[in-house]
């Protein structure tokens, strides 16, 4: 499968992340993260997550992803678009692996 990757991180209060995440798990950063993917150059993919810990485990928690997402390709501007979001991506030159 190939894989064109997007990633936005935003800061956010601590009480709304404390009120999405599940009973047992502790949040580690006031930080949503918004991952977005096109897939095979044909479907579009966006995931929520923040960083958490439980029973000493850390990692990143999905709190929720859409398939099949609407996406359009303008020059180096990439906008994915659902009922309830649309975000756009733009490039700025920097280009490799996701560092998280």
């Amino acid at each position: 499968m190939q894989v064109e990757q997007y990633v936005m991180a935003y800061g956010i209060e601590q009480d709304r992340i404390r009120a999405i995440i599940p009973e047992g798990f502790v949040s580690l950063r006031p930080v949503l993260r918004i991952n977005a993917e096109i897939q095979d150059n044909s479907n579009g993919y966006l995931e929520f997550n923040t960083p958490v810990e439980k029973d000493g485990n850390r990692g990143w928690l999905n709190i929720g992803y859409w398939n099949e997402v609407q996406f359009q390709k303008e020059g180096r501007t990439t906008t994915f678009q659902t009922d309830f979001i649309e975000i756009s991506f733009t490039g700025v030159g920097i280009e490799g692996s996701c560092p998280a």
